[in-house]
């Protein structure tokens, strides 16, 4: 469900305030997430986590490169030689394997009365749909608009439009 159109909207709030939606009274308008916004998101949580296991790998690079430098310059100090580094050492430093992250898996029915996870899987979902709707308003929506503005998104009629939209996940009703 697209958590951006039942936020604001209290008939979908039940009475401790968090969203509920009833599939039999709210089946004349259902707001879903597209399947393409959950492919690229998916796509971006993976590049995310590579940036910052790079990032990680890099900082521990640096470090211990620092405490190597230390080391050599103690021994040359102290007079012996310093230590010649091994090749293979280097090439080791040098590449990094990646750790894959955790799938996503929505309860597509978390926020109806009769969601089927438990809880855990539960508050997983919930918080999966939570980042997908705020990826689509903070990342996705921004970047068609920067797209279009710079004619990489070429919109000449609203076919098209409806077509550049879909394909970064954005559903009609975003539309002002």
């Amino acid at each position: 469900f697209d958590l951006n159109y039942y936020e604001h909207r209290s008939e979908y709030h039940n009475k401790s305030g968090e969203i509920e939606i009833d599939v039999k009274t709210a089946s004349r308008y259902l707001a879903l997430l597209r399947p393409e916004l959950i492919q690229l998101y998916a796509r971006y949580r993976e590049l995310e986590n590579q940036q910052k296991q790079i990032l990680e790998h890099k900082e521990k690079m640096s470090k211990s490169k620092t405490n190597k430098d230390q080391h050599e310059n103690a021994s040359e100090k102290a007079g012996a030689p310093a230590a010649e580094t091994n090749s293979n050492e280097a090439r080791d430093t040098d590449s990094i394997e990646i750790e894959p992250i955790e799938p996503m898996r929505i309860d597509l029915n978390v926020f109806t009365s009769y969601p089927q996870a438990e809880n855990d899987e539960k508050q997983k979902s919930r918080q999966y749909v939570q980042q997908l709707s705020s990826y689509l308003v903070e990342v996705r929506i921004p970047h068609l608009i920067e797209d279009i503005r710079k004619c990489t998104t070429p919109v000449v009629d609203g076919d098209t439009l409806t077509r550049a939209m879909h394909s970064n996940g954005i559903n009609m009703r975003y539309l002002p």
